[in-house]
């Protein structure tokens, strides 16, 4: 793939502070990566923020869970580092 396994966790990490700042706008925290992106997908699909759950999915997708060597998610491709 070419990825040194810093820039995947450096590209994953940047993108989930992003998230992160998300759910401090709307004065929420969270210390899990599990709750952050339901969260996240919750503030989507009640229209708070316009980032689609496409978007939000090219990050961590929740129904992956075989055949992790051949996914293209970052969190995906973090783990496989």
């Amino acid at each position: 793939m070419g990825y040194s396994d810093w820039s995947a966790s450096a590209a994953f990490y940047s993108l989930y502070h992003c998230l992160l700042a998300l759910l401090v706008k709307f004065g929420y925290q969270s210390r899990n990566q599990s709750c952050t992106f339901a969260f996240v997908e919750e503030l989507i699909n009640a229209k708070k923020i316009s980032i689609s759950l496409e978007d939000l999915r090219s990050i961590f997708d929740k129904d992956v869970e075989e055949n992790l060597a051949h996914s293209e998610k970052i969190l995906d491709i973090r783990e496989n580092m």
